[in-house]
């Protein structure tokens, strides 16, 4: 047994059991006791330094989630891609844009056909004539309810003019102070402002026989075929014929056919 102890190398490690071989019989005697002094010391050469790169391999153990030395990773804040806000609000704007544009040109368009539709009317009743007395005028359905219990051809006339130049209010048959067309029926007065009453005045003196016309008064001036001539002052807008064009008719239907203005 002695020998058997003496047998076992000098020094062990710390924790590392003792065992005898006696006879092919091994015994396990006891944990041997820590050594003194340098491990690197106790180990064989060349063992010290592979035993220290050992140990520095090993890695540290991983934090335990909870533990105190757990330290969660920062998060990271979102990245904002400002190149891609910017190109978003562009083309945002650019479809913006294009359909306030394209609501424009809907509505330009709009108002031309709305226009082209409107001359093609004009148009087409200013190429229309009629047969002065004969009793089937141009009509646009502009009322002549005003005009009352006046001569055919008269309507026939108010219809003619008024259907060109904006269906203005009309007056026909009714009493007047002094000598007048009106209470008999041969008189219409175009209730209207300047321009267009200078454009009615011309047109009728232009189809003065096509339509009956015996005279035209408007703005202080009288047209009997012969050129506007100045007349006197009767103290008023309406009794200087400033506000309405006065149209007064021979007393037999015409039978021509007047011209369009």
């Amino acid at each position: 047994m002695g020998d058997a102890v003496r047998s076992v190398p000098g020094p062990v490690r710390h924790g590392s059991a003792l065992a005898l071989a006696a006879g092919g019989v091994v015994a396990v005697l006891a944990a041997a006791a820590p050594l003194a002094g340098s491990l690197d010391a106790a180990l064989p050469t060349g063992t010290a330094s592979e035993a220290r790169l050992a140990a520095e391999s090993v890695p540290a153990p991983a934090s335990v989630p909870g533990s105190a030395s757990a330290v969660p990773a920062p998060r990271q804040a979102p990245v904002v891609e400002m190149t891609a806000l910017a190109d978003a609000a562009r083309i945002a704007g650019e479809h913006a844009t294009a359909e306030a544009g394209r609501q424009q040109a809907e509505a330009a368009r709009a108002a031309e056909a709305a226009s082209a539709a409107e001359d093609r009317a004009k148009q087409a009743l200013a190429g229309r004539t009629l047969q002065a007395g004969s009793g089937s005028s141009t009509s646009c359905g502009m009322s002549t309810a005003g005009l009352g219990a006046v001569k055919p051809w008269v309507t026939d006339a108010v219809e003619f003019l008024g259907c060109r130049f904006g269906e203005p209010q009309t007056l026909g048959v009714g009493s007047r102070g002094n000598a007048s067309d009106h209470p008999s029926g041969l008189a219409a007065d175009f209730l209207v402002g300047r321009a267009t009453g200078d454009a009615i005045a011309e047109c009728a003196v232009q189809n003065r026989q096509a339509l009956g016309v015996s005279y035209v008064i408007w703005q202080q001036q009288i047209n009997d075929g012969s050129g506007w001539q100045p007349m006197e002052d009767r103290g008023s807008a309406t009794a200087n014929h400033e506000d309405h064009v006065h149209v007064s008719f021979e007393r037999s239907a015409p039978a021509g056919r007047p011209a369009t203005c």
